[in-house]
């Protein structure tokens, strides 16, 4: 018969092992439950800052549509004429600056 010091240690020591995996699974998981939100947070900061900049460009291109379709309507714009049409759209007075783009 084992004497009660050694049965009430080997309870310790069970108690004691059950508790330390329970707090290492809480830690493994609220790590986990942790690393899942910032990669969703990042992500969605990625995506909008990638959604600014797609509007940003696409309002840029909506612009020079709509200026063509003027020049075009007005007559300016001839479409048997592509060198002419070339020169007016790479000429560099209607683009924005440097500075503005920023």
């Amino acid at each position: 018969m084992l004497p009660i010091r050694r049965l009430l240690l080997r309870d310790l020591l069970v108690l004691m092992a059950g508790v330390s995996v329970l707090i290492l699974g809480l830690a493994w998981w609220s790590q986990q439950q942790a690393l899942i939100r910032q990669s969703t947070a990042r992500t969605q900061t990625a995506l909008r800052h990638l959604d600014e900049s797609l509007r940003q460009q696409l309002e840029a291109s909506q612009s020079l549509g709509g200026v063509v379709r003027g020049w075009w309507l007005n007559g300016a714009l001839d479409p048997a004429n592509p060198g002419e049409a070339a020169r007016m759209l790479s000429c560099p007075c209607w683009r924005p600056s440097a500075a503005s783009r920023a």
